[in-house]
């Protein structure tokens, strides 16, 4: 029980231990959180091969010494295949060996080049820690949207000043507030939504956001949408000025698919005179059956050599029955448009 308490505070301080039999063979455990400090590189198998693995220190060296006291404490070590610090004591226990482990300094080497990778990685990143107030923001993050670290001082209040719709707000802190109730997401726990952020220059910008949360960090990432976003309004707007002016027009409208067996849009004036014709059906038979019988022969050639021809525009006079009337138009085929 004591052991057991032991294990638990040292694990609140960030130690993790590995145990070693009498012989300082390695005791497997399915809990590999215990080698998080050890290169994924390495596979050990006895303590001599770990200590190894550290500056100037063997088993050798302390066997004696490890065999007759009750611990060893090093406070620094380096560990050669990183180079962070390391401080490490051994502590025997009823005839087993344990060794806890804190990392304690990263090095310099592994600091310049992730930070290297961080910010030259093509895309806006902001990572924000759990445990610590200030986000980090790479170079990209800056180019985008203009803010620098020194910019955000939270994360949640940079959210309220950037994110301009309530709702994508509203996104940002549901996802925050679950580490104040103990309730942390999983690793890689990933939301992806579009959000209209204000730049640092006041500009509106698009982006496609991607909020994850791994190693009790929340990662942003920005991906910027303006242009296409615009398109696709610039589109929406397009169509509906379409719609608009036909159906003021007098003329007869309709659009078919690509096989010309489907209405896909048809104008006002089209509907009040085809009322029995819906865009659901799938084919247009009805159509054809209201041309008036002499005139059918005449029509057909010329949609026939429109489809020779490559769609070249032609006009075209032709009579329909419509109830007992019968009207005559003039058709006008046009080469065909995706909608």
């Amino acid at each position: 029980m004591k052991n057991l308490i032991l294990y638990k505070q040292l694990s609140i301080l960030n130690y993790v231990y590995v145990s070693f039999d009498s012989s300082f063979n390695i005791i497997p455990v399915e809990d590999q959180s215990c080698l998080k400090y050890w290169s994924t590189e390495r596979r050990y198998s006895t303590l001599d091969e770990v200590l190894q693995d550290y500056h100037d220190l063997s088993l050798n060296q302390i066997e004696s010494q490890l065999r007759s006291d009750s611990y060893i404490h090093f406070p620094e070590l380096i560990y050669l295949p990183t180079g962070n610090i390391h401080e490490i004591f051994i502590h025997k226990i009823e005839g087993n060996f344990h060794l806890f482990v804190k990392e304690i300094k990263v090095s310099s080497i592994s600091q310049n080049t992730d930070k290297q990778l961080f910010n030259e990685t093509p895309v806006a990143i902001l990572v924000s820690k759990v445990e610590e107030p200030n986000p980090i923001v790479n170079q990209q993050f800056t180019t985008l949207l203009g803010y620098t670290n020194e910019d955000i001082s939270t994360l949640k209040d940079w959210a309220n000043s950037i994110f301009i719709v309530e709702e994508e707000r509203e996104i940002i802190h549901k996802n925050l507030e679950q580490d104040k109730q103990a309730e942390l997401p999983k690793d890689d726990t990933v939301l992806t939504f579009e959000g209209k952020i204000l730049c640092k220059n006041k500009e509106l910008k698009v982006c496609e956001i991607s909020l994850r949360f791994t190693n009790y960090s929340y990662v942003m990432t920005f991906v910027d949408v303006t242009e296409r976003v615009k398109s696709q309004n610039s589109f929406v707007e397009s169509l509906q000025n379409f719609k608009e002016i036909s159906n003021n027009a007098n003329d007869i409208l309709w659009i078919l698919d690509e096989k010309d067996d489907k209405i896909l849009y048809s104008n006002k004036k089209f509907k009040e005179l085809f009322p029995e014709v819906k865009h659901e059906d799938s084919n247009i038979t009805y159509l054809s059956n209201l041309v008036y019988p002499d005139d059918k022969i005449g029509l057909n050639e010329a949609q026939d050599n429109y489809l020779k021809s490559g769609y070249t525009s032609f006009n075209h006079s032709f009579r329909v029955k419509i109830q007992d009337d019968i009207r005559s138009f003039s058709g006008t085929s046009d080469p065909p448009t995706t909608i």
